[in-house]
């Protein structure tokens, strides 16, 4: 549901640019931050090893003023930190937004703006 999402803020031209990326139950952070690289074409990401390093590339790029970013992060299981892994919050990234999906309710709870919209059970038996 939540590609679709994505696809259809693409052909909206509501983002210059879309990135989709399954994060799944055992999070890998550096799994995920070379996914988002590859979407981006950030080939130095991938072959820098310092932590910080990393983070400040991914942050430059999905800062950047002169586009709109939707990153759509999938099947979040567990909370981690997205300001010191590169993805930014708040401030003057007006122009980057993050929808995530998640079975637990209560994962960044404290992240600014948050919205939460809860799905109904999609396999209820229609009355």
């Amino acid at each position: 549901m939540v590609q679709e999402v994505g696809k259809r803020a693409k052909e909206e031209k509501l983002f210059d640019e879309v990135a989709f990326v399954a994060v799944g139950q055992n999070t890998d952070i550096t799994k995920v931050q070379n996914s988002i690289a590859d979407i981006f074409g950030l080939k130095d990401l991938k072959t820098q090893d310092d932590a910080t390093a990393r983070a400040s590339l991914l942050r430059r790029r999905l800062s950047q003023d002169n586009k709109k970013i939707l990153l759509i992060l999938d099947d979040i299981w567990a909370e981690f930190n997205l300001e010191d892994h590169g993805i930014p919050l708040g401030g003057s990234h007006e122009t980057f937004k993050i929808i995530y999906t998640s079975r637990v309710r209560s994962i960044w709870h404290d992240v600014p703006n948050k919205k939460l919209i809860p799905l109904e059970n999609l396999l209820e038996d229609e009355a």
